[in-house]
């Protein structure tokens, strides 16, 4: 049987500072050099994906924008592009403004090129998220004094971080649009903001697994998460681990909980069915 083995990146993959670890870097080269089928998916958006990544021999398409976007790493060839109609692009925009809230606008032009605007920052976490991004290399953030620029290009993902009193009425506004896909979650290291993520409602990590399956012909599929928006990945996979402090949700659905991702825990799992025939 062939497996693919698929994980997210921030609190799962990544260690506590957000990037690869030298000891999970080394495993899954040489996982990946013996033959095991492994990629990511990530809510993250393809350049700063593809900085964190640096130095991982991945082979097979990455998920990226929750699923969003599928991307070759080696062909560069675009498997999956789902954004955002128009129309429901602004709306969902002027929604959040409207309510109080100071939204993240992720697009990609039509020279593919990735941008974030947004109208400035407002409070700490999207300060460190901000600052963080920028420490890796990333240079997609544009400051606007109005978000319609945002609209000349294909919208992939609206993002607010603000607090629950403010997001929860607007996750409430659009929560009964079929064409939209929300995710809601207490940011990790500030629980009393939450982070409102919208995409389109085909833009979610289970159907990026599932159009991996077919495309690649595998025979089942292990996933890793710790989040909202590794659910949907989670009810795709044939397994399905959970890192040391996974939100609830993930923790139900999980066929095991596994160690943390501090101690390389998704590296060190892997290792340990090297020699299973599941896994190549």
């Amino acid at each position: 049987m062939r497996t693919l083995y698929v994980s997210d990146l921030d609190g799962t993959l990544l260690g506590a500072d957000q990037r690869l670890s030298d000891a999970t870097r080394s495993i899954i080269n040489d996982l990946v050099a013996e033959g095991m089928l492994f990629t990511v998916a990530t809510g993250r958006s393809l350049p700063p994906t593809e900085l964190v990544l640096r130095g991982l021999d991945l082979r097979l398409p990455i998920i990226c924008m929750n699923g969003g976007l599928i991307v070759d790493p080696l062909s560069r060839e675009i498997v999956r592009q789902v954004s955002l109609d128009p129309a429901r692009a602004e709306a969902l925009v002027r929604g959040h403004v409207a309510h109080g809230l100071h939204p993240f606008v992720f697009t990609i032009d039509r020279y593919g090129e990735h941008h974030a605007y947004h109208l400035g920052i407002f409070n700490e976490v999207e300060r460190r998220y901000v600052a963080a991004r920028l420490a890796l290399g990333d240079r997609r953030f544009r400051v606007v004094d109005d978000l319609a620029s945002a609209f000349e290009d294909e919208v992939m993902t609206v993002v607010s971080i603000d607090s629950p009193e403010r997001v929860d009425p607007v996750y409430d506004v659009f929560a009964g649009d079929p064409g939209l896909y929300q995710v809601r979650s207490a940011d990790d290291r500030a629980p009393e903001f939450w982070w409102l993520e919208t995409l389109h409602v085909d833009a979610n990590k289970g159907a990026g697994v599932r159009l991996l399956r077919e495309r690649l012909g595998v025979d089942r599929v292990v996933c890793f998460g710790d989040q909202a928006n590794d659910l949907p990945m989670f009810e795709e996979a044939d397994e399905a681990y959970a890192v040391e402090g996974a939100v609830d949700g993930v923790r139900a659905l999980a066929t095991a909980t596994i160690g943390s991702h501090r101690d390389d825990a998704v590296a060190r799992y892997l290792r340990t069915v090297r020699s299973s025939p599941a896994a190549v």
